[in-house]
């Protein structure tokens, strides 16, 4: 989680050790950093002096020299990658246009998916001095509008619809109705996810006409009827152990008495 826009994100800051996300990572202090995903630096958090990916000169040798950033997260400074981008043939194919240190494409970025965020935008803007954005945007749609705008749903740091005045919690912790929540190493190995959806019904939250929701142990999300539904489908002399999560089989737990009210 990006602490000061509050978004999920993968990227790490080596230098200040701290989460940064497609915003931040353009700010000031951020500008000039090595970052990389979280996971990488786990594995090996050591780095050396940044550096521009083109000239290879240190960022305070540049003598204030504004620095963009690329979708690789390579960062470069701006007239370099104008005259990198304009060192191509003029026949270069979009995907042709790469960054000099790790040969990914510079457009469209790689590792941070948002369109409306600080570094596409301060990317676009770098790209449109050259004067051949056209061969570098291809058939990928571009607005140039350079107005940042708030994180989509998916990352947004309110809960992805209103359907519940309530929140759950976890080791003392609340949590936001319809979010996925999985667990933080869950998250480092794999954190892309589907639209969340109840885990009984399958509708998506947004479906269910501000239908109330309870996060069960597991952590799976499931409208508050369809887990009264749910635990009416059991025999009534089901052992508690028997009331099950329909999608991972974990326990639910529901206190004895309840049931019995329910299939009274």
């Amino acid at each position: 989680m990006c602490f000061k826009i509050s978004v999920a994100t993968k990227l790490y800051c080596f230098v200040h050790k701290v989460p940064v996300c497609g915003e931040c990572i353009c700010f000031p202090e951020h500008q000039t950093c090595v970052v990389r995903t979280y996971s990488e630096w786990v594995i090996d958090g050591e780095y050396d002096q940044p550096k521009c990916c083109q000239c290879q000169s240190t960022f305070d040798e540049g003598g204030g020299l504004q620095v963009t950033r690329l979708g690789c997260l390579h960062a470069i400074h701006t007239t370099c990658l104008v005259s990198l981008i304009k060192s191509f043939p003029p026949h270069t194919a979009p995907a042709g246009y790469i960054c000099p240190s790790c040969s990914t494409t510079i457009w469209p970025p790689k590792m941070v998916k948002d369109a409306g965020s600080r570094l596409h935008a301060q990317l676009r803007e770098a790209i449109l001095l050259t004067g051949l954005e056209k061969n570098l945007f291809g058939n990928h749609p571009v607005s140039r509008s350079t107005e940042s705008r708030s994180p989509p749903p998916a990352f947004a740091s309110d809960a992805l619809i209103n359907v519940s005045s309530s929140s759950h919690t976890l080791e003392g912790k609340n949590l936001p109705d319809g979010y996925s929540v999985r667990t933080y190493s869950e998250w480092v190995i794999d954190g892309e996810y589907d639209q969340p959806k109840c885990c009984q019904c399958q509708s998506t939250f947004d479906e269910g006409g501000g239908l109330q929701v309870t996060r069960l142990g597991c952590l799976h999300a499931i409208h508050t009827s369809c887990l009264v539904s749910l635990i009416k489908s059991f025999p009534p002399h089901t052992a508690p152990a028997g009331y099950i999560c329909p999608s991972c089989s974990t326990p639910i737990k529901v206190e004895q008495s309840f049931c019995a009210f329910l299939h009274r």
